[in-house]
């Protein structure tokens, strides 16, 4: 008996029987050669990935995210909205100042003009809260256990503290002096520094922050810190061991540190030093401090400069971040990756940790005060004179592009596999594409 042939693709127009004669044979669709197959799954894999790039995020973006001059996309694709939706507060009057709520999804402005303090529900966009409080609120401080705002005032020598429970005034301290800014290292102490017009109080005061009692100033007498302390910058670090002060009104910026007594004594900060030394020089008008989350660095903007990096143990400048003449606001992130800033326009500009430019967020006005939330998800600033804006602080996302040069390999091996049939195949359809055109 003759040995049947293996039938091959060029058999697929007839079928060899037992005894060699020819019958008819019709392929069924799953013997469709292996090029043809191969041919028509490139294609489409190749259509919808063009179909992929060509797809849009169709949410309408609530800021539009720019990258920075001197970093380019990979490629031409339109990079997506910034994550979530963006938020805006329209409030009326002049703010003052802003704070995040470290464990709800708040935000709080202090209003100098209306002499209010908002409570921000940043889910949502309502303003929970509108708080009554005395003249000219300054300075807006949250213990770290989350449960108390302090409010400290420009107009009013005083000090009000808010239960963020009930979002009610709960005690008044009298003081001194006029609040220019204030932090809170702990949950019992309160570090304010001063603005007065009719110099009654000139330094820095670490408070009782039950009861308002002065434990110490840190600048016991003018020769002390060779200054005279007013209308100063204070930011704490992370685990509230360190403080650090620049002086907003002397050209160049004096910086100061303190730390806290070893032993627990709440009242106790010693002087730690300051940086007239190696890294004195530094443009004037600081307008705004913050510490890295591992305590390492000190950040400085300044009416003179673009942001700077210092280094906590002596001051010494490590990086400027970007060209900028000015800066004016900053916020260093959670994770201390990432550190944003703006350069006195209607921008966010990000960083990250080293000072490559990331990327900038368009906002609608010019940015004075700029906060991140516990999570390090979103940025909150007040844009203007009486406008909170809330964005995503993540990077956004380009949408998945093959290159020009990506296309071409893959059209390449495409037809390599597919063999002739595939070949003869794909120049039909791409000159049926071209009449079609």
């Amino acid at each position: 008996m003759r040995r049947m042939r293996h039938r091959s693709t060029s058999d697929w127009r007839e079928g060899i029987s037992a005894n060699g004669s020819s019958i008819p044979f019709v392929p069924a669709a799953r013997t469709l050669p292996k090029g043809l197959l191969a041919f028509l799954l490139t294609f489409v894999v190749l259509a919808d990935f063009s179909a992929a790039t060509l797809t849009l995020d169709d949410r309408t973006p609530s800021r539009p995210v720019q990258l920075s001059s001197d970093v380019l996309p990979p490629t031409s694709a339109l990079w997506s909205s910034p994550l979530g939706t963006g938020t805006s507060f329209s409030l009326s009057g002049n703010l003052s100042d802003l704070v995040v709520d470290p464990i709800r999804p708040r935000a709080y402005a202090a209003d100098r003009l209306n002499d209010r303090v908002y409570a921000l529900d940043l889910n949502n966009g309502s303003v929970l809260a509108s708080i009554p409080v005395r003249a000219g609120p300054a300075a807006l401080a949250i213990a770290p256990a989350g449960n108390t705002l302090y409010v400290g005032h420009g107009a009013n020598r005083s000090i009000i503290e808010v239960d963020l429970n009930s979002l009610a005034v709960v005690r008044t301290f009298e003081t001194t002096f006029l609040t220019w800014r204030i932090v809170a290292p702990d949950d019992m102490t309160l570090v304010a520094t001063t603005h007065d017009d009719q110099w009654s109080g000139e330094y820095p005061y670490v408070l009782n922050a039950s009861t308002g009692a002065v434990y110490q100033r840190l600048c016991w007498s003018q020769l002390a810190c060779n200054k005279f302390y007013q209308d100063t910058l204070v930011a704490a670090s992370s685990d509230g061991s360190r403080l650090f002060l620049a002086d907003s009104l002397m050209y160049p910026t004096a910086l100061y540190s303190y730390e806290r007594n070893v032993g627990g004594n709440v009242s106790g900060w010693s002087y730690a030093g300051d940086n007239r030394g190696p890294g004195w020089g530094l443009s004037g008008g600081a307008t705004d401090l913050a510490v890295s989350a591992d305590n390492l660095y000190l950040y400085l903007t300044s009416a003179q400069t673009s942001l700077l990096k210092l280094r906590t143990s002596d001051f010494t400048l490590v990086k400027s971040f970007g060209a900028f003449r000015r800066s004016s606001a900053l916020v260093v992130s959670p994770s201390g990756d990432r550190v944003a800033m703006s350069a006195g326009d209607a921008s966010i500009h990000v960083f990250d940790e080293f000072g490559k430019p990331l990327w900038r967020i368009g906002m609608t006005a010019p940015v004075t005060r700029l906060r991140i939330t516990a999570r390090g998800d979103r940025f909150v600033a007040v844009a203007g004179a009486s406008t909170v804006e809330v964005v995503s602080a993540y990077l956004p996302t380009p949408p998945f592009q093959l290159t020009e040069i990506a296309r071409a390999w893959l059209l390449y091996s495409a037809l390599m596999a597919t063999g002739v049939e595939g070949l003869v195949l794909a120049i039909l359809v791409i000159r049926q594409l071209g009449h079609r055109r």
